[in-house]
C-alpha cells in the first residue's frame, strides 16, 4: 500500500550529529539559518583572513557570524553565502536565544527523509498495545512490577502473527511489516529550525535545545506491506489511529478526527511508546511505570507545541 504522510507538528528524526555553531549563521531580516559547507569555506582564499580567528575561537564553540566579520562586528555573509549547503527558515524564538549545537535531522546525500524504521517503530507501538488489549479480553493479564515485559512482547507476538507461533528471533516485531523509506526533500523546502524547552523533572528549569525539523504541511510518500502480521494494511491503519489519538488525548494535543493519526521521533512521550494507556485502561493501580515529569515542547512565542505528529492516508 503507498501512502503519503502530511505533517501535522512539526517531526524531529535524528542524524546522530550536531551542527555546532562554528557551522551555520543565523541571518535576522531574513529569518534563516545558513549551514556553511567548512570544506569549502577553508578553500577559498577570502577565509585566509579569518584563519587565524577562526581556529582560535572554534575551539570553544564560538558562533560562526561572530568569527567572520568584516571588523565592524558584521557578518562576513558576502563570503560565507558562496559556500551554503542549504538554507532554512528558522522560527523567531530559535533567532532571538543564544546560538548553540543544532541537533541535525536525518539525510541521505544532503536531502531530508524519514526512514522506514522510525514509521515501523511506531506502528509496531500501536500493534503491540493492540494485541495485548485483545489478549486482555479473552484472559488473564498481568502488567505490573512483577510481569516479565519478555512474556508479555512472546504473547503480543503470538497474536500479531499471522501463524501466532513463538519466533525467539529479537527483531521479530520487525518481520511482521515491511516499510520502506521516504521520498527524500529538498531541505530548502521541508526544513525548519526550531527551539525545544525541555522542563527537568529535578530543577524544573527550562533547557534549550535546537533541532531541525520537517516543518507543518511537509508531504512524504512511502509504502507499508503486511508480511506476518494478521491484519491487512487498512487495519493496520484502524490500529495506529485508535493508539495515537489516544496518545493525543494524553498529552492535550487536538489533532482532529480525520484518519490516520501516527506519532514519531523526537518527543514522542511514554504514552507512545510503552503499555501506559493499556495499563490506565485495564485499570491496572500497580503498573510500575508512570508518565514522564519531564517535558519537552516546541517553542512559539509565548506558546508551546508538541512535536511528531503526522497525518497517513492512502495514495
Amino acid at each position: 500500500m503507498k501512502l503519503s504522510m502530511k505533517v501535522l507538528s512539526p517531526v524531529h528524526i535524528s542524524s546522530g550529529s550536531d551542527l555546532s555553531p562554528s557551522e551555520y549563521y543565523v541571518d535576522k531580516e531574513a529569518g534563516r539559518v545558513n549551514v556553511v559547507d567548512m570544506e569549502k569555506l577553508f578553500l577559498d582564499p577570502g577565509f585566509n583572513a579569518y584563519r587565524e580567528n577562526f581556529i582560535i575561537k572554534a575551539g570553544t564553540s564560538r558562533y560562526l557570524g561572530d568569527i567572520i566579520s568584516d571588523g565592524k562586528h558584521k557578518t562576513d555573509e558576502k563570503l560565507l553565502s558562496r559556500h551554503l549547503l542549504y538554507s532554512i527558515p528558522a522560527t523567531a524564538d530559535f533567532r532571538n536565544q543564544k546560538y548553540i549545537n543544532i541537533k541535525s535531522f536525518i539525510k541521505s546525500a544532503g536531502r531530508p527523509y524519514v526512514p522506514g524504521s522510525s514509521i515501523k517503530g511506531a506502528i509496531i507501538s500501536a500493534l503491540i498495545y493492540q494485541a495485548l488489549k485483545e489478549i486482555a479480553r479473552n484472559e488473564s493479564i498481568e502488567l505490573n512490577q512483577r510481569a516479565r515485559y519478555t512474556d508479555l512482547l512472546d504473547r503480543a507476538y503470538r497474536q500479531l502473527s499471522k501463524e501466532g507461533h513463538l519466533n525467539l528471533k529479537r527483531d521479530r516485531f520487525l518481520n511482521l511489516l515491511s516499510v520502506s523509506d521516504s521520498n527524500l526533500l529538498n531541505p530548502e523546502d521541508s526544513l525548519q529550525a526550531e527551539v525545544c524547552e525541555v522542563i527537568g523533572a529535578k530543577t524544573r528549569g527550562p533547557i534549550p535545545v535546537r533541532y531541525e525539523c520537517l516543518k507543518e504541511g511537509v508531504t512524504l510518500e512511502f509504502e507499508l506491506k503486511s508480511v506476518n502480521c494478521k491484519y491487512s494494511e487498512t487495519q493496520i491503519l484502524d490500529i495506529c489511529h485508535d493508539f495515537y489519538k489516544k496518545v493525543a488525548a494524553k498529552e492535550d494535543v487536538d489533532s482532529g478526527q480525520e484518519p490516520y493519526l501516527l506519532r514519531l521521533g523526537q518527543g514522542s512521550s511514554r504514552y507512545a511508546v510503552s503499555l501506559l494507556i493499556l495499563a490506565e485502561e485495564l485499570n491496572i493501580r500497580n503498573y510500575g511505570l508512570r508518565p514522564a515529569r519531564t517535558k519537552k515542547r516546541l517553542m512559539r512565542g509565548t506558546g508551546r507545541k508538541e512535536m511528531g505528529f503526522v497525518q497517513l492516508k492512502q495514495i
